[in-house]
C-alpha cells in the first residue's frame, strides 16, 4: 500500500508500457503541468495550467493496442484579432489503435486513429501533447461582442482602414502632365 501512495503522489508515469496496459485493461488518470508541454511554447500565452486525462487501454478484435479516453483542459493563448489573451476551453476524446505499419492505418475504421508505434515503451506527456496539438483551434478568437479589435461597438463591423498607398494614385498622372 505505501508503494501505491508513493506513486500517487509522484503523479502520472511519464512512460508507461501500452502493451501491458492493454493485457490488464488499465484505466489511467491524472493531470499533466501544461508547462511541461514544450511544443506548446509559441502557441501559448501563458504556460499556466493543467491538463486532465483519463485514459483506458484495452485490445480490439485484431489483437492491437487500443487508447480511448479523452482530457479537457483550459489554456490561454492569443486571439489572433486583438492579440489579447483568450481562455480557450479544450476538450477532446482519443480513439487511437497502435500500429506497426501504414498498412494497418489503412484498414482501421474512420472513427478510430492510427498511432504508428514501434517502440515498447510510450511517452505519457508526447501522447498527450501530440492530441492536444491536434484539438487546438488554427485562429482562436473572441466571440465578436467581447473582442477589442471591434472598436466600432456594433458586432461584425470592423472599421474601414486607408490603404497605405492611396496617397500615390494619382502620382502617375501628375507626372505625365507635366
Amino acid at each position: 500500500m505505501a508503494k501505491l501512495a508513493r506513486l500517487m503522489q509522484a503523479g502520472p508515469p511519464q512512460r508507461i508500457d501500452p502493451a501491458r496496459f492493454a493485457d490488464k485493461k488499465e484505466r489511467l488518470f491524472g493531470e499533466l503541468d501544461v508547462i511541461e508541454l514544450s511544443r506548446l511554447d509559441g502557441l501559448l500565452q501563458s504556460k499556466d495550467g493543467k491538463i486532465s486525462f483519463e485514459l483506458s487501454f484495452d485490445r480490439d478484435e485484431h489483437r492491437r493496442v487500443s487508447i480511448s479516453g479523452g482530457f479537457t483542459c483550459i489554456l490561454t493563448m492569443r486571439c489572433q484579432r486583438c492579440l489579447l489573451p483568450l481562455n480557450v476551453n479544450v476538450e477532446h476524446s482519443i480513439d487511437i489503435v497502435l500500429i506497426a505499419d501504414e498498412d494497418e492505418a489503412k484498414k482501421l475504421p474512420r472513427r478510430q486513429e492510427g498511432l504508428l508505434f514501434t517502440d515498447k515503451m510510450l511517452s505519457l506527456p508526447a501522447l498527450i501533447e501530440e492530441e492536444l496539438l491536434l484539438a487546438l483551434p488554427l485562429a482562436p478568437l473572441h466571440e465578436n461582442e467581447s473582442c477589442s479589435a471591434n472598436s466600432t461597438g456594433k458586432p461584425g463591423i470592423i472599421e474601414e482602414r486607408q490603404h497605405p498607398f492611396e496617397v500615390l494614385k494619382d502620382f502617375k498622372t501628375r507626372n505625365t502632365k507635366d
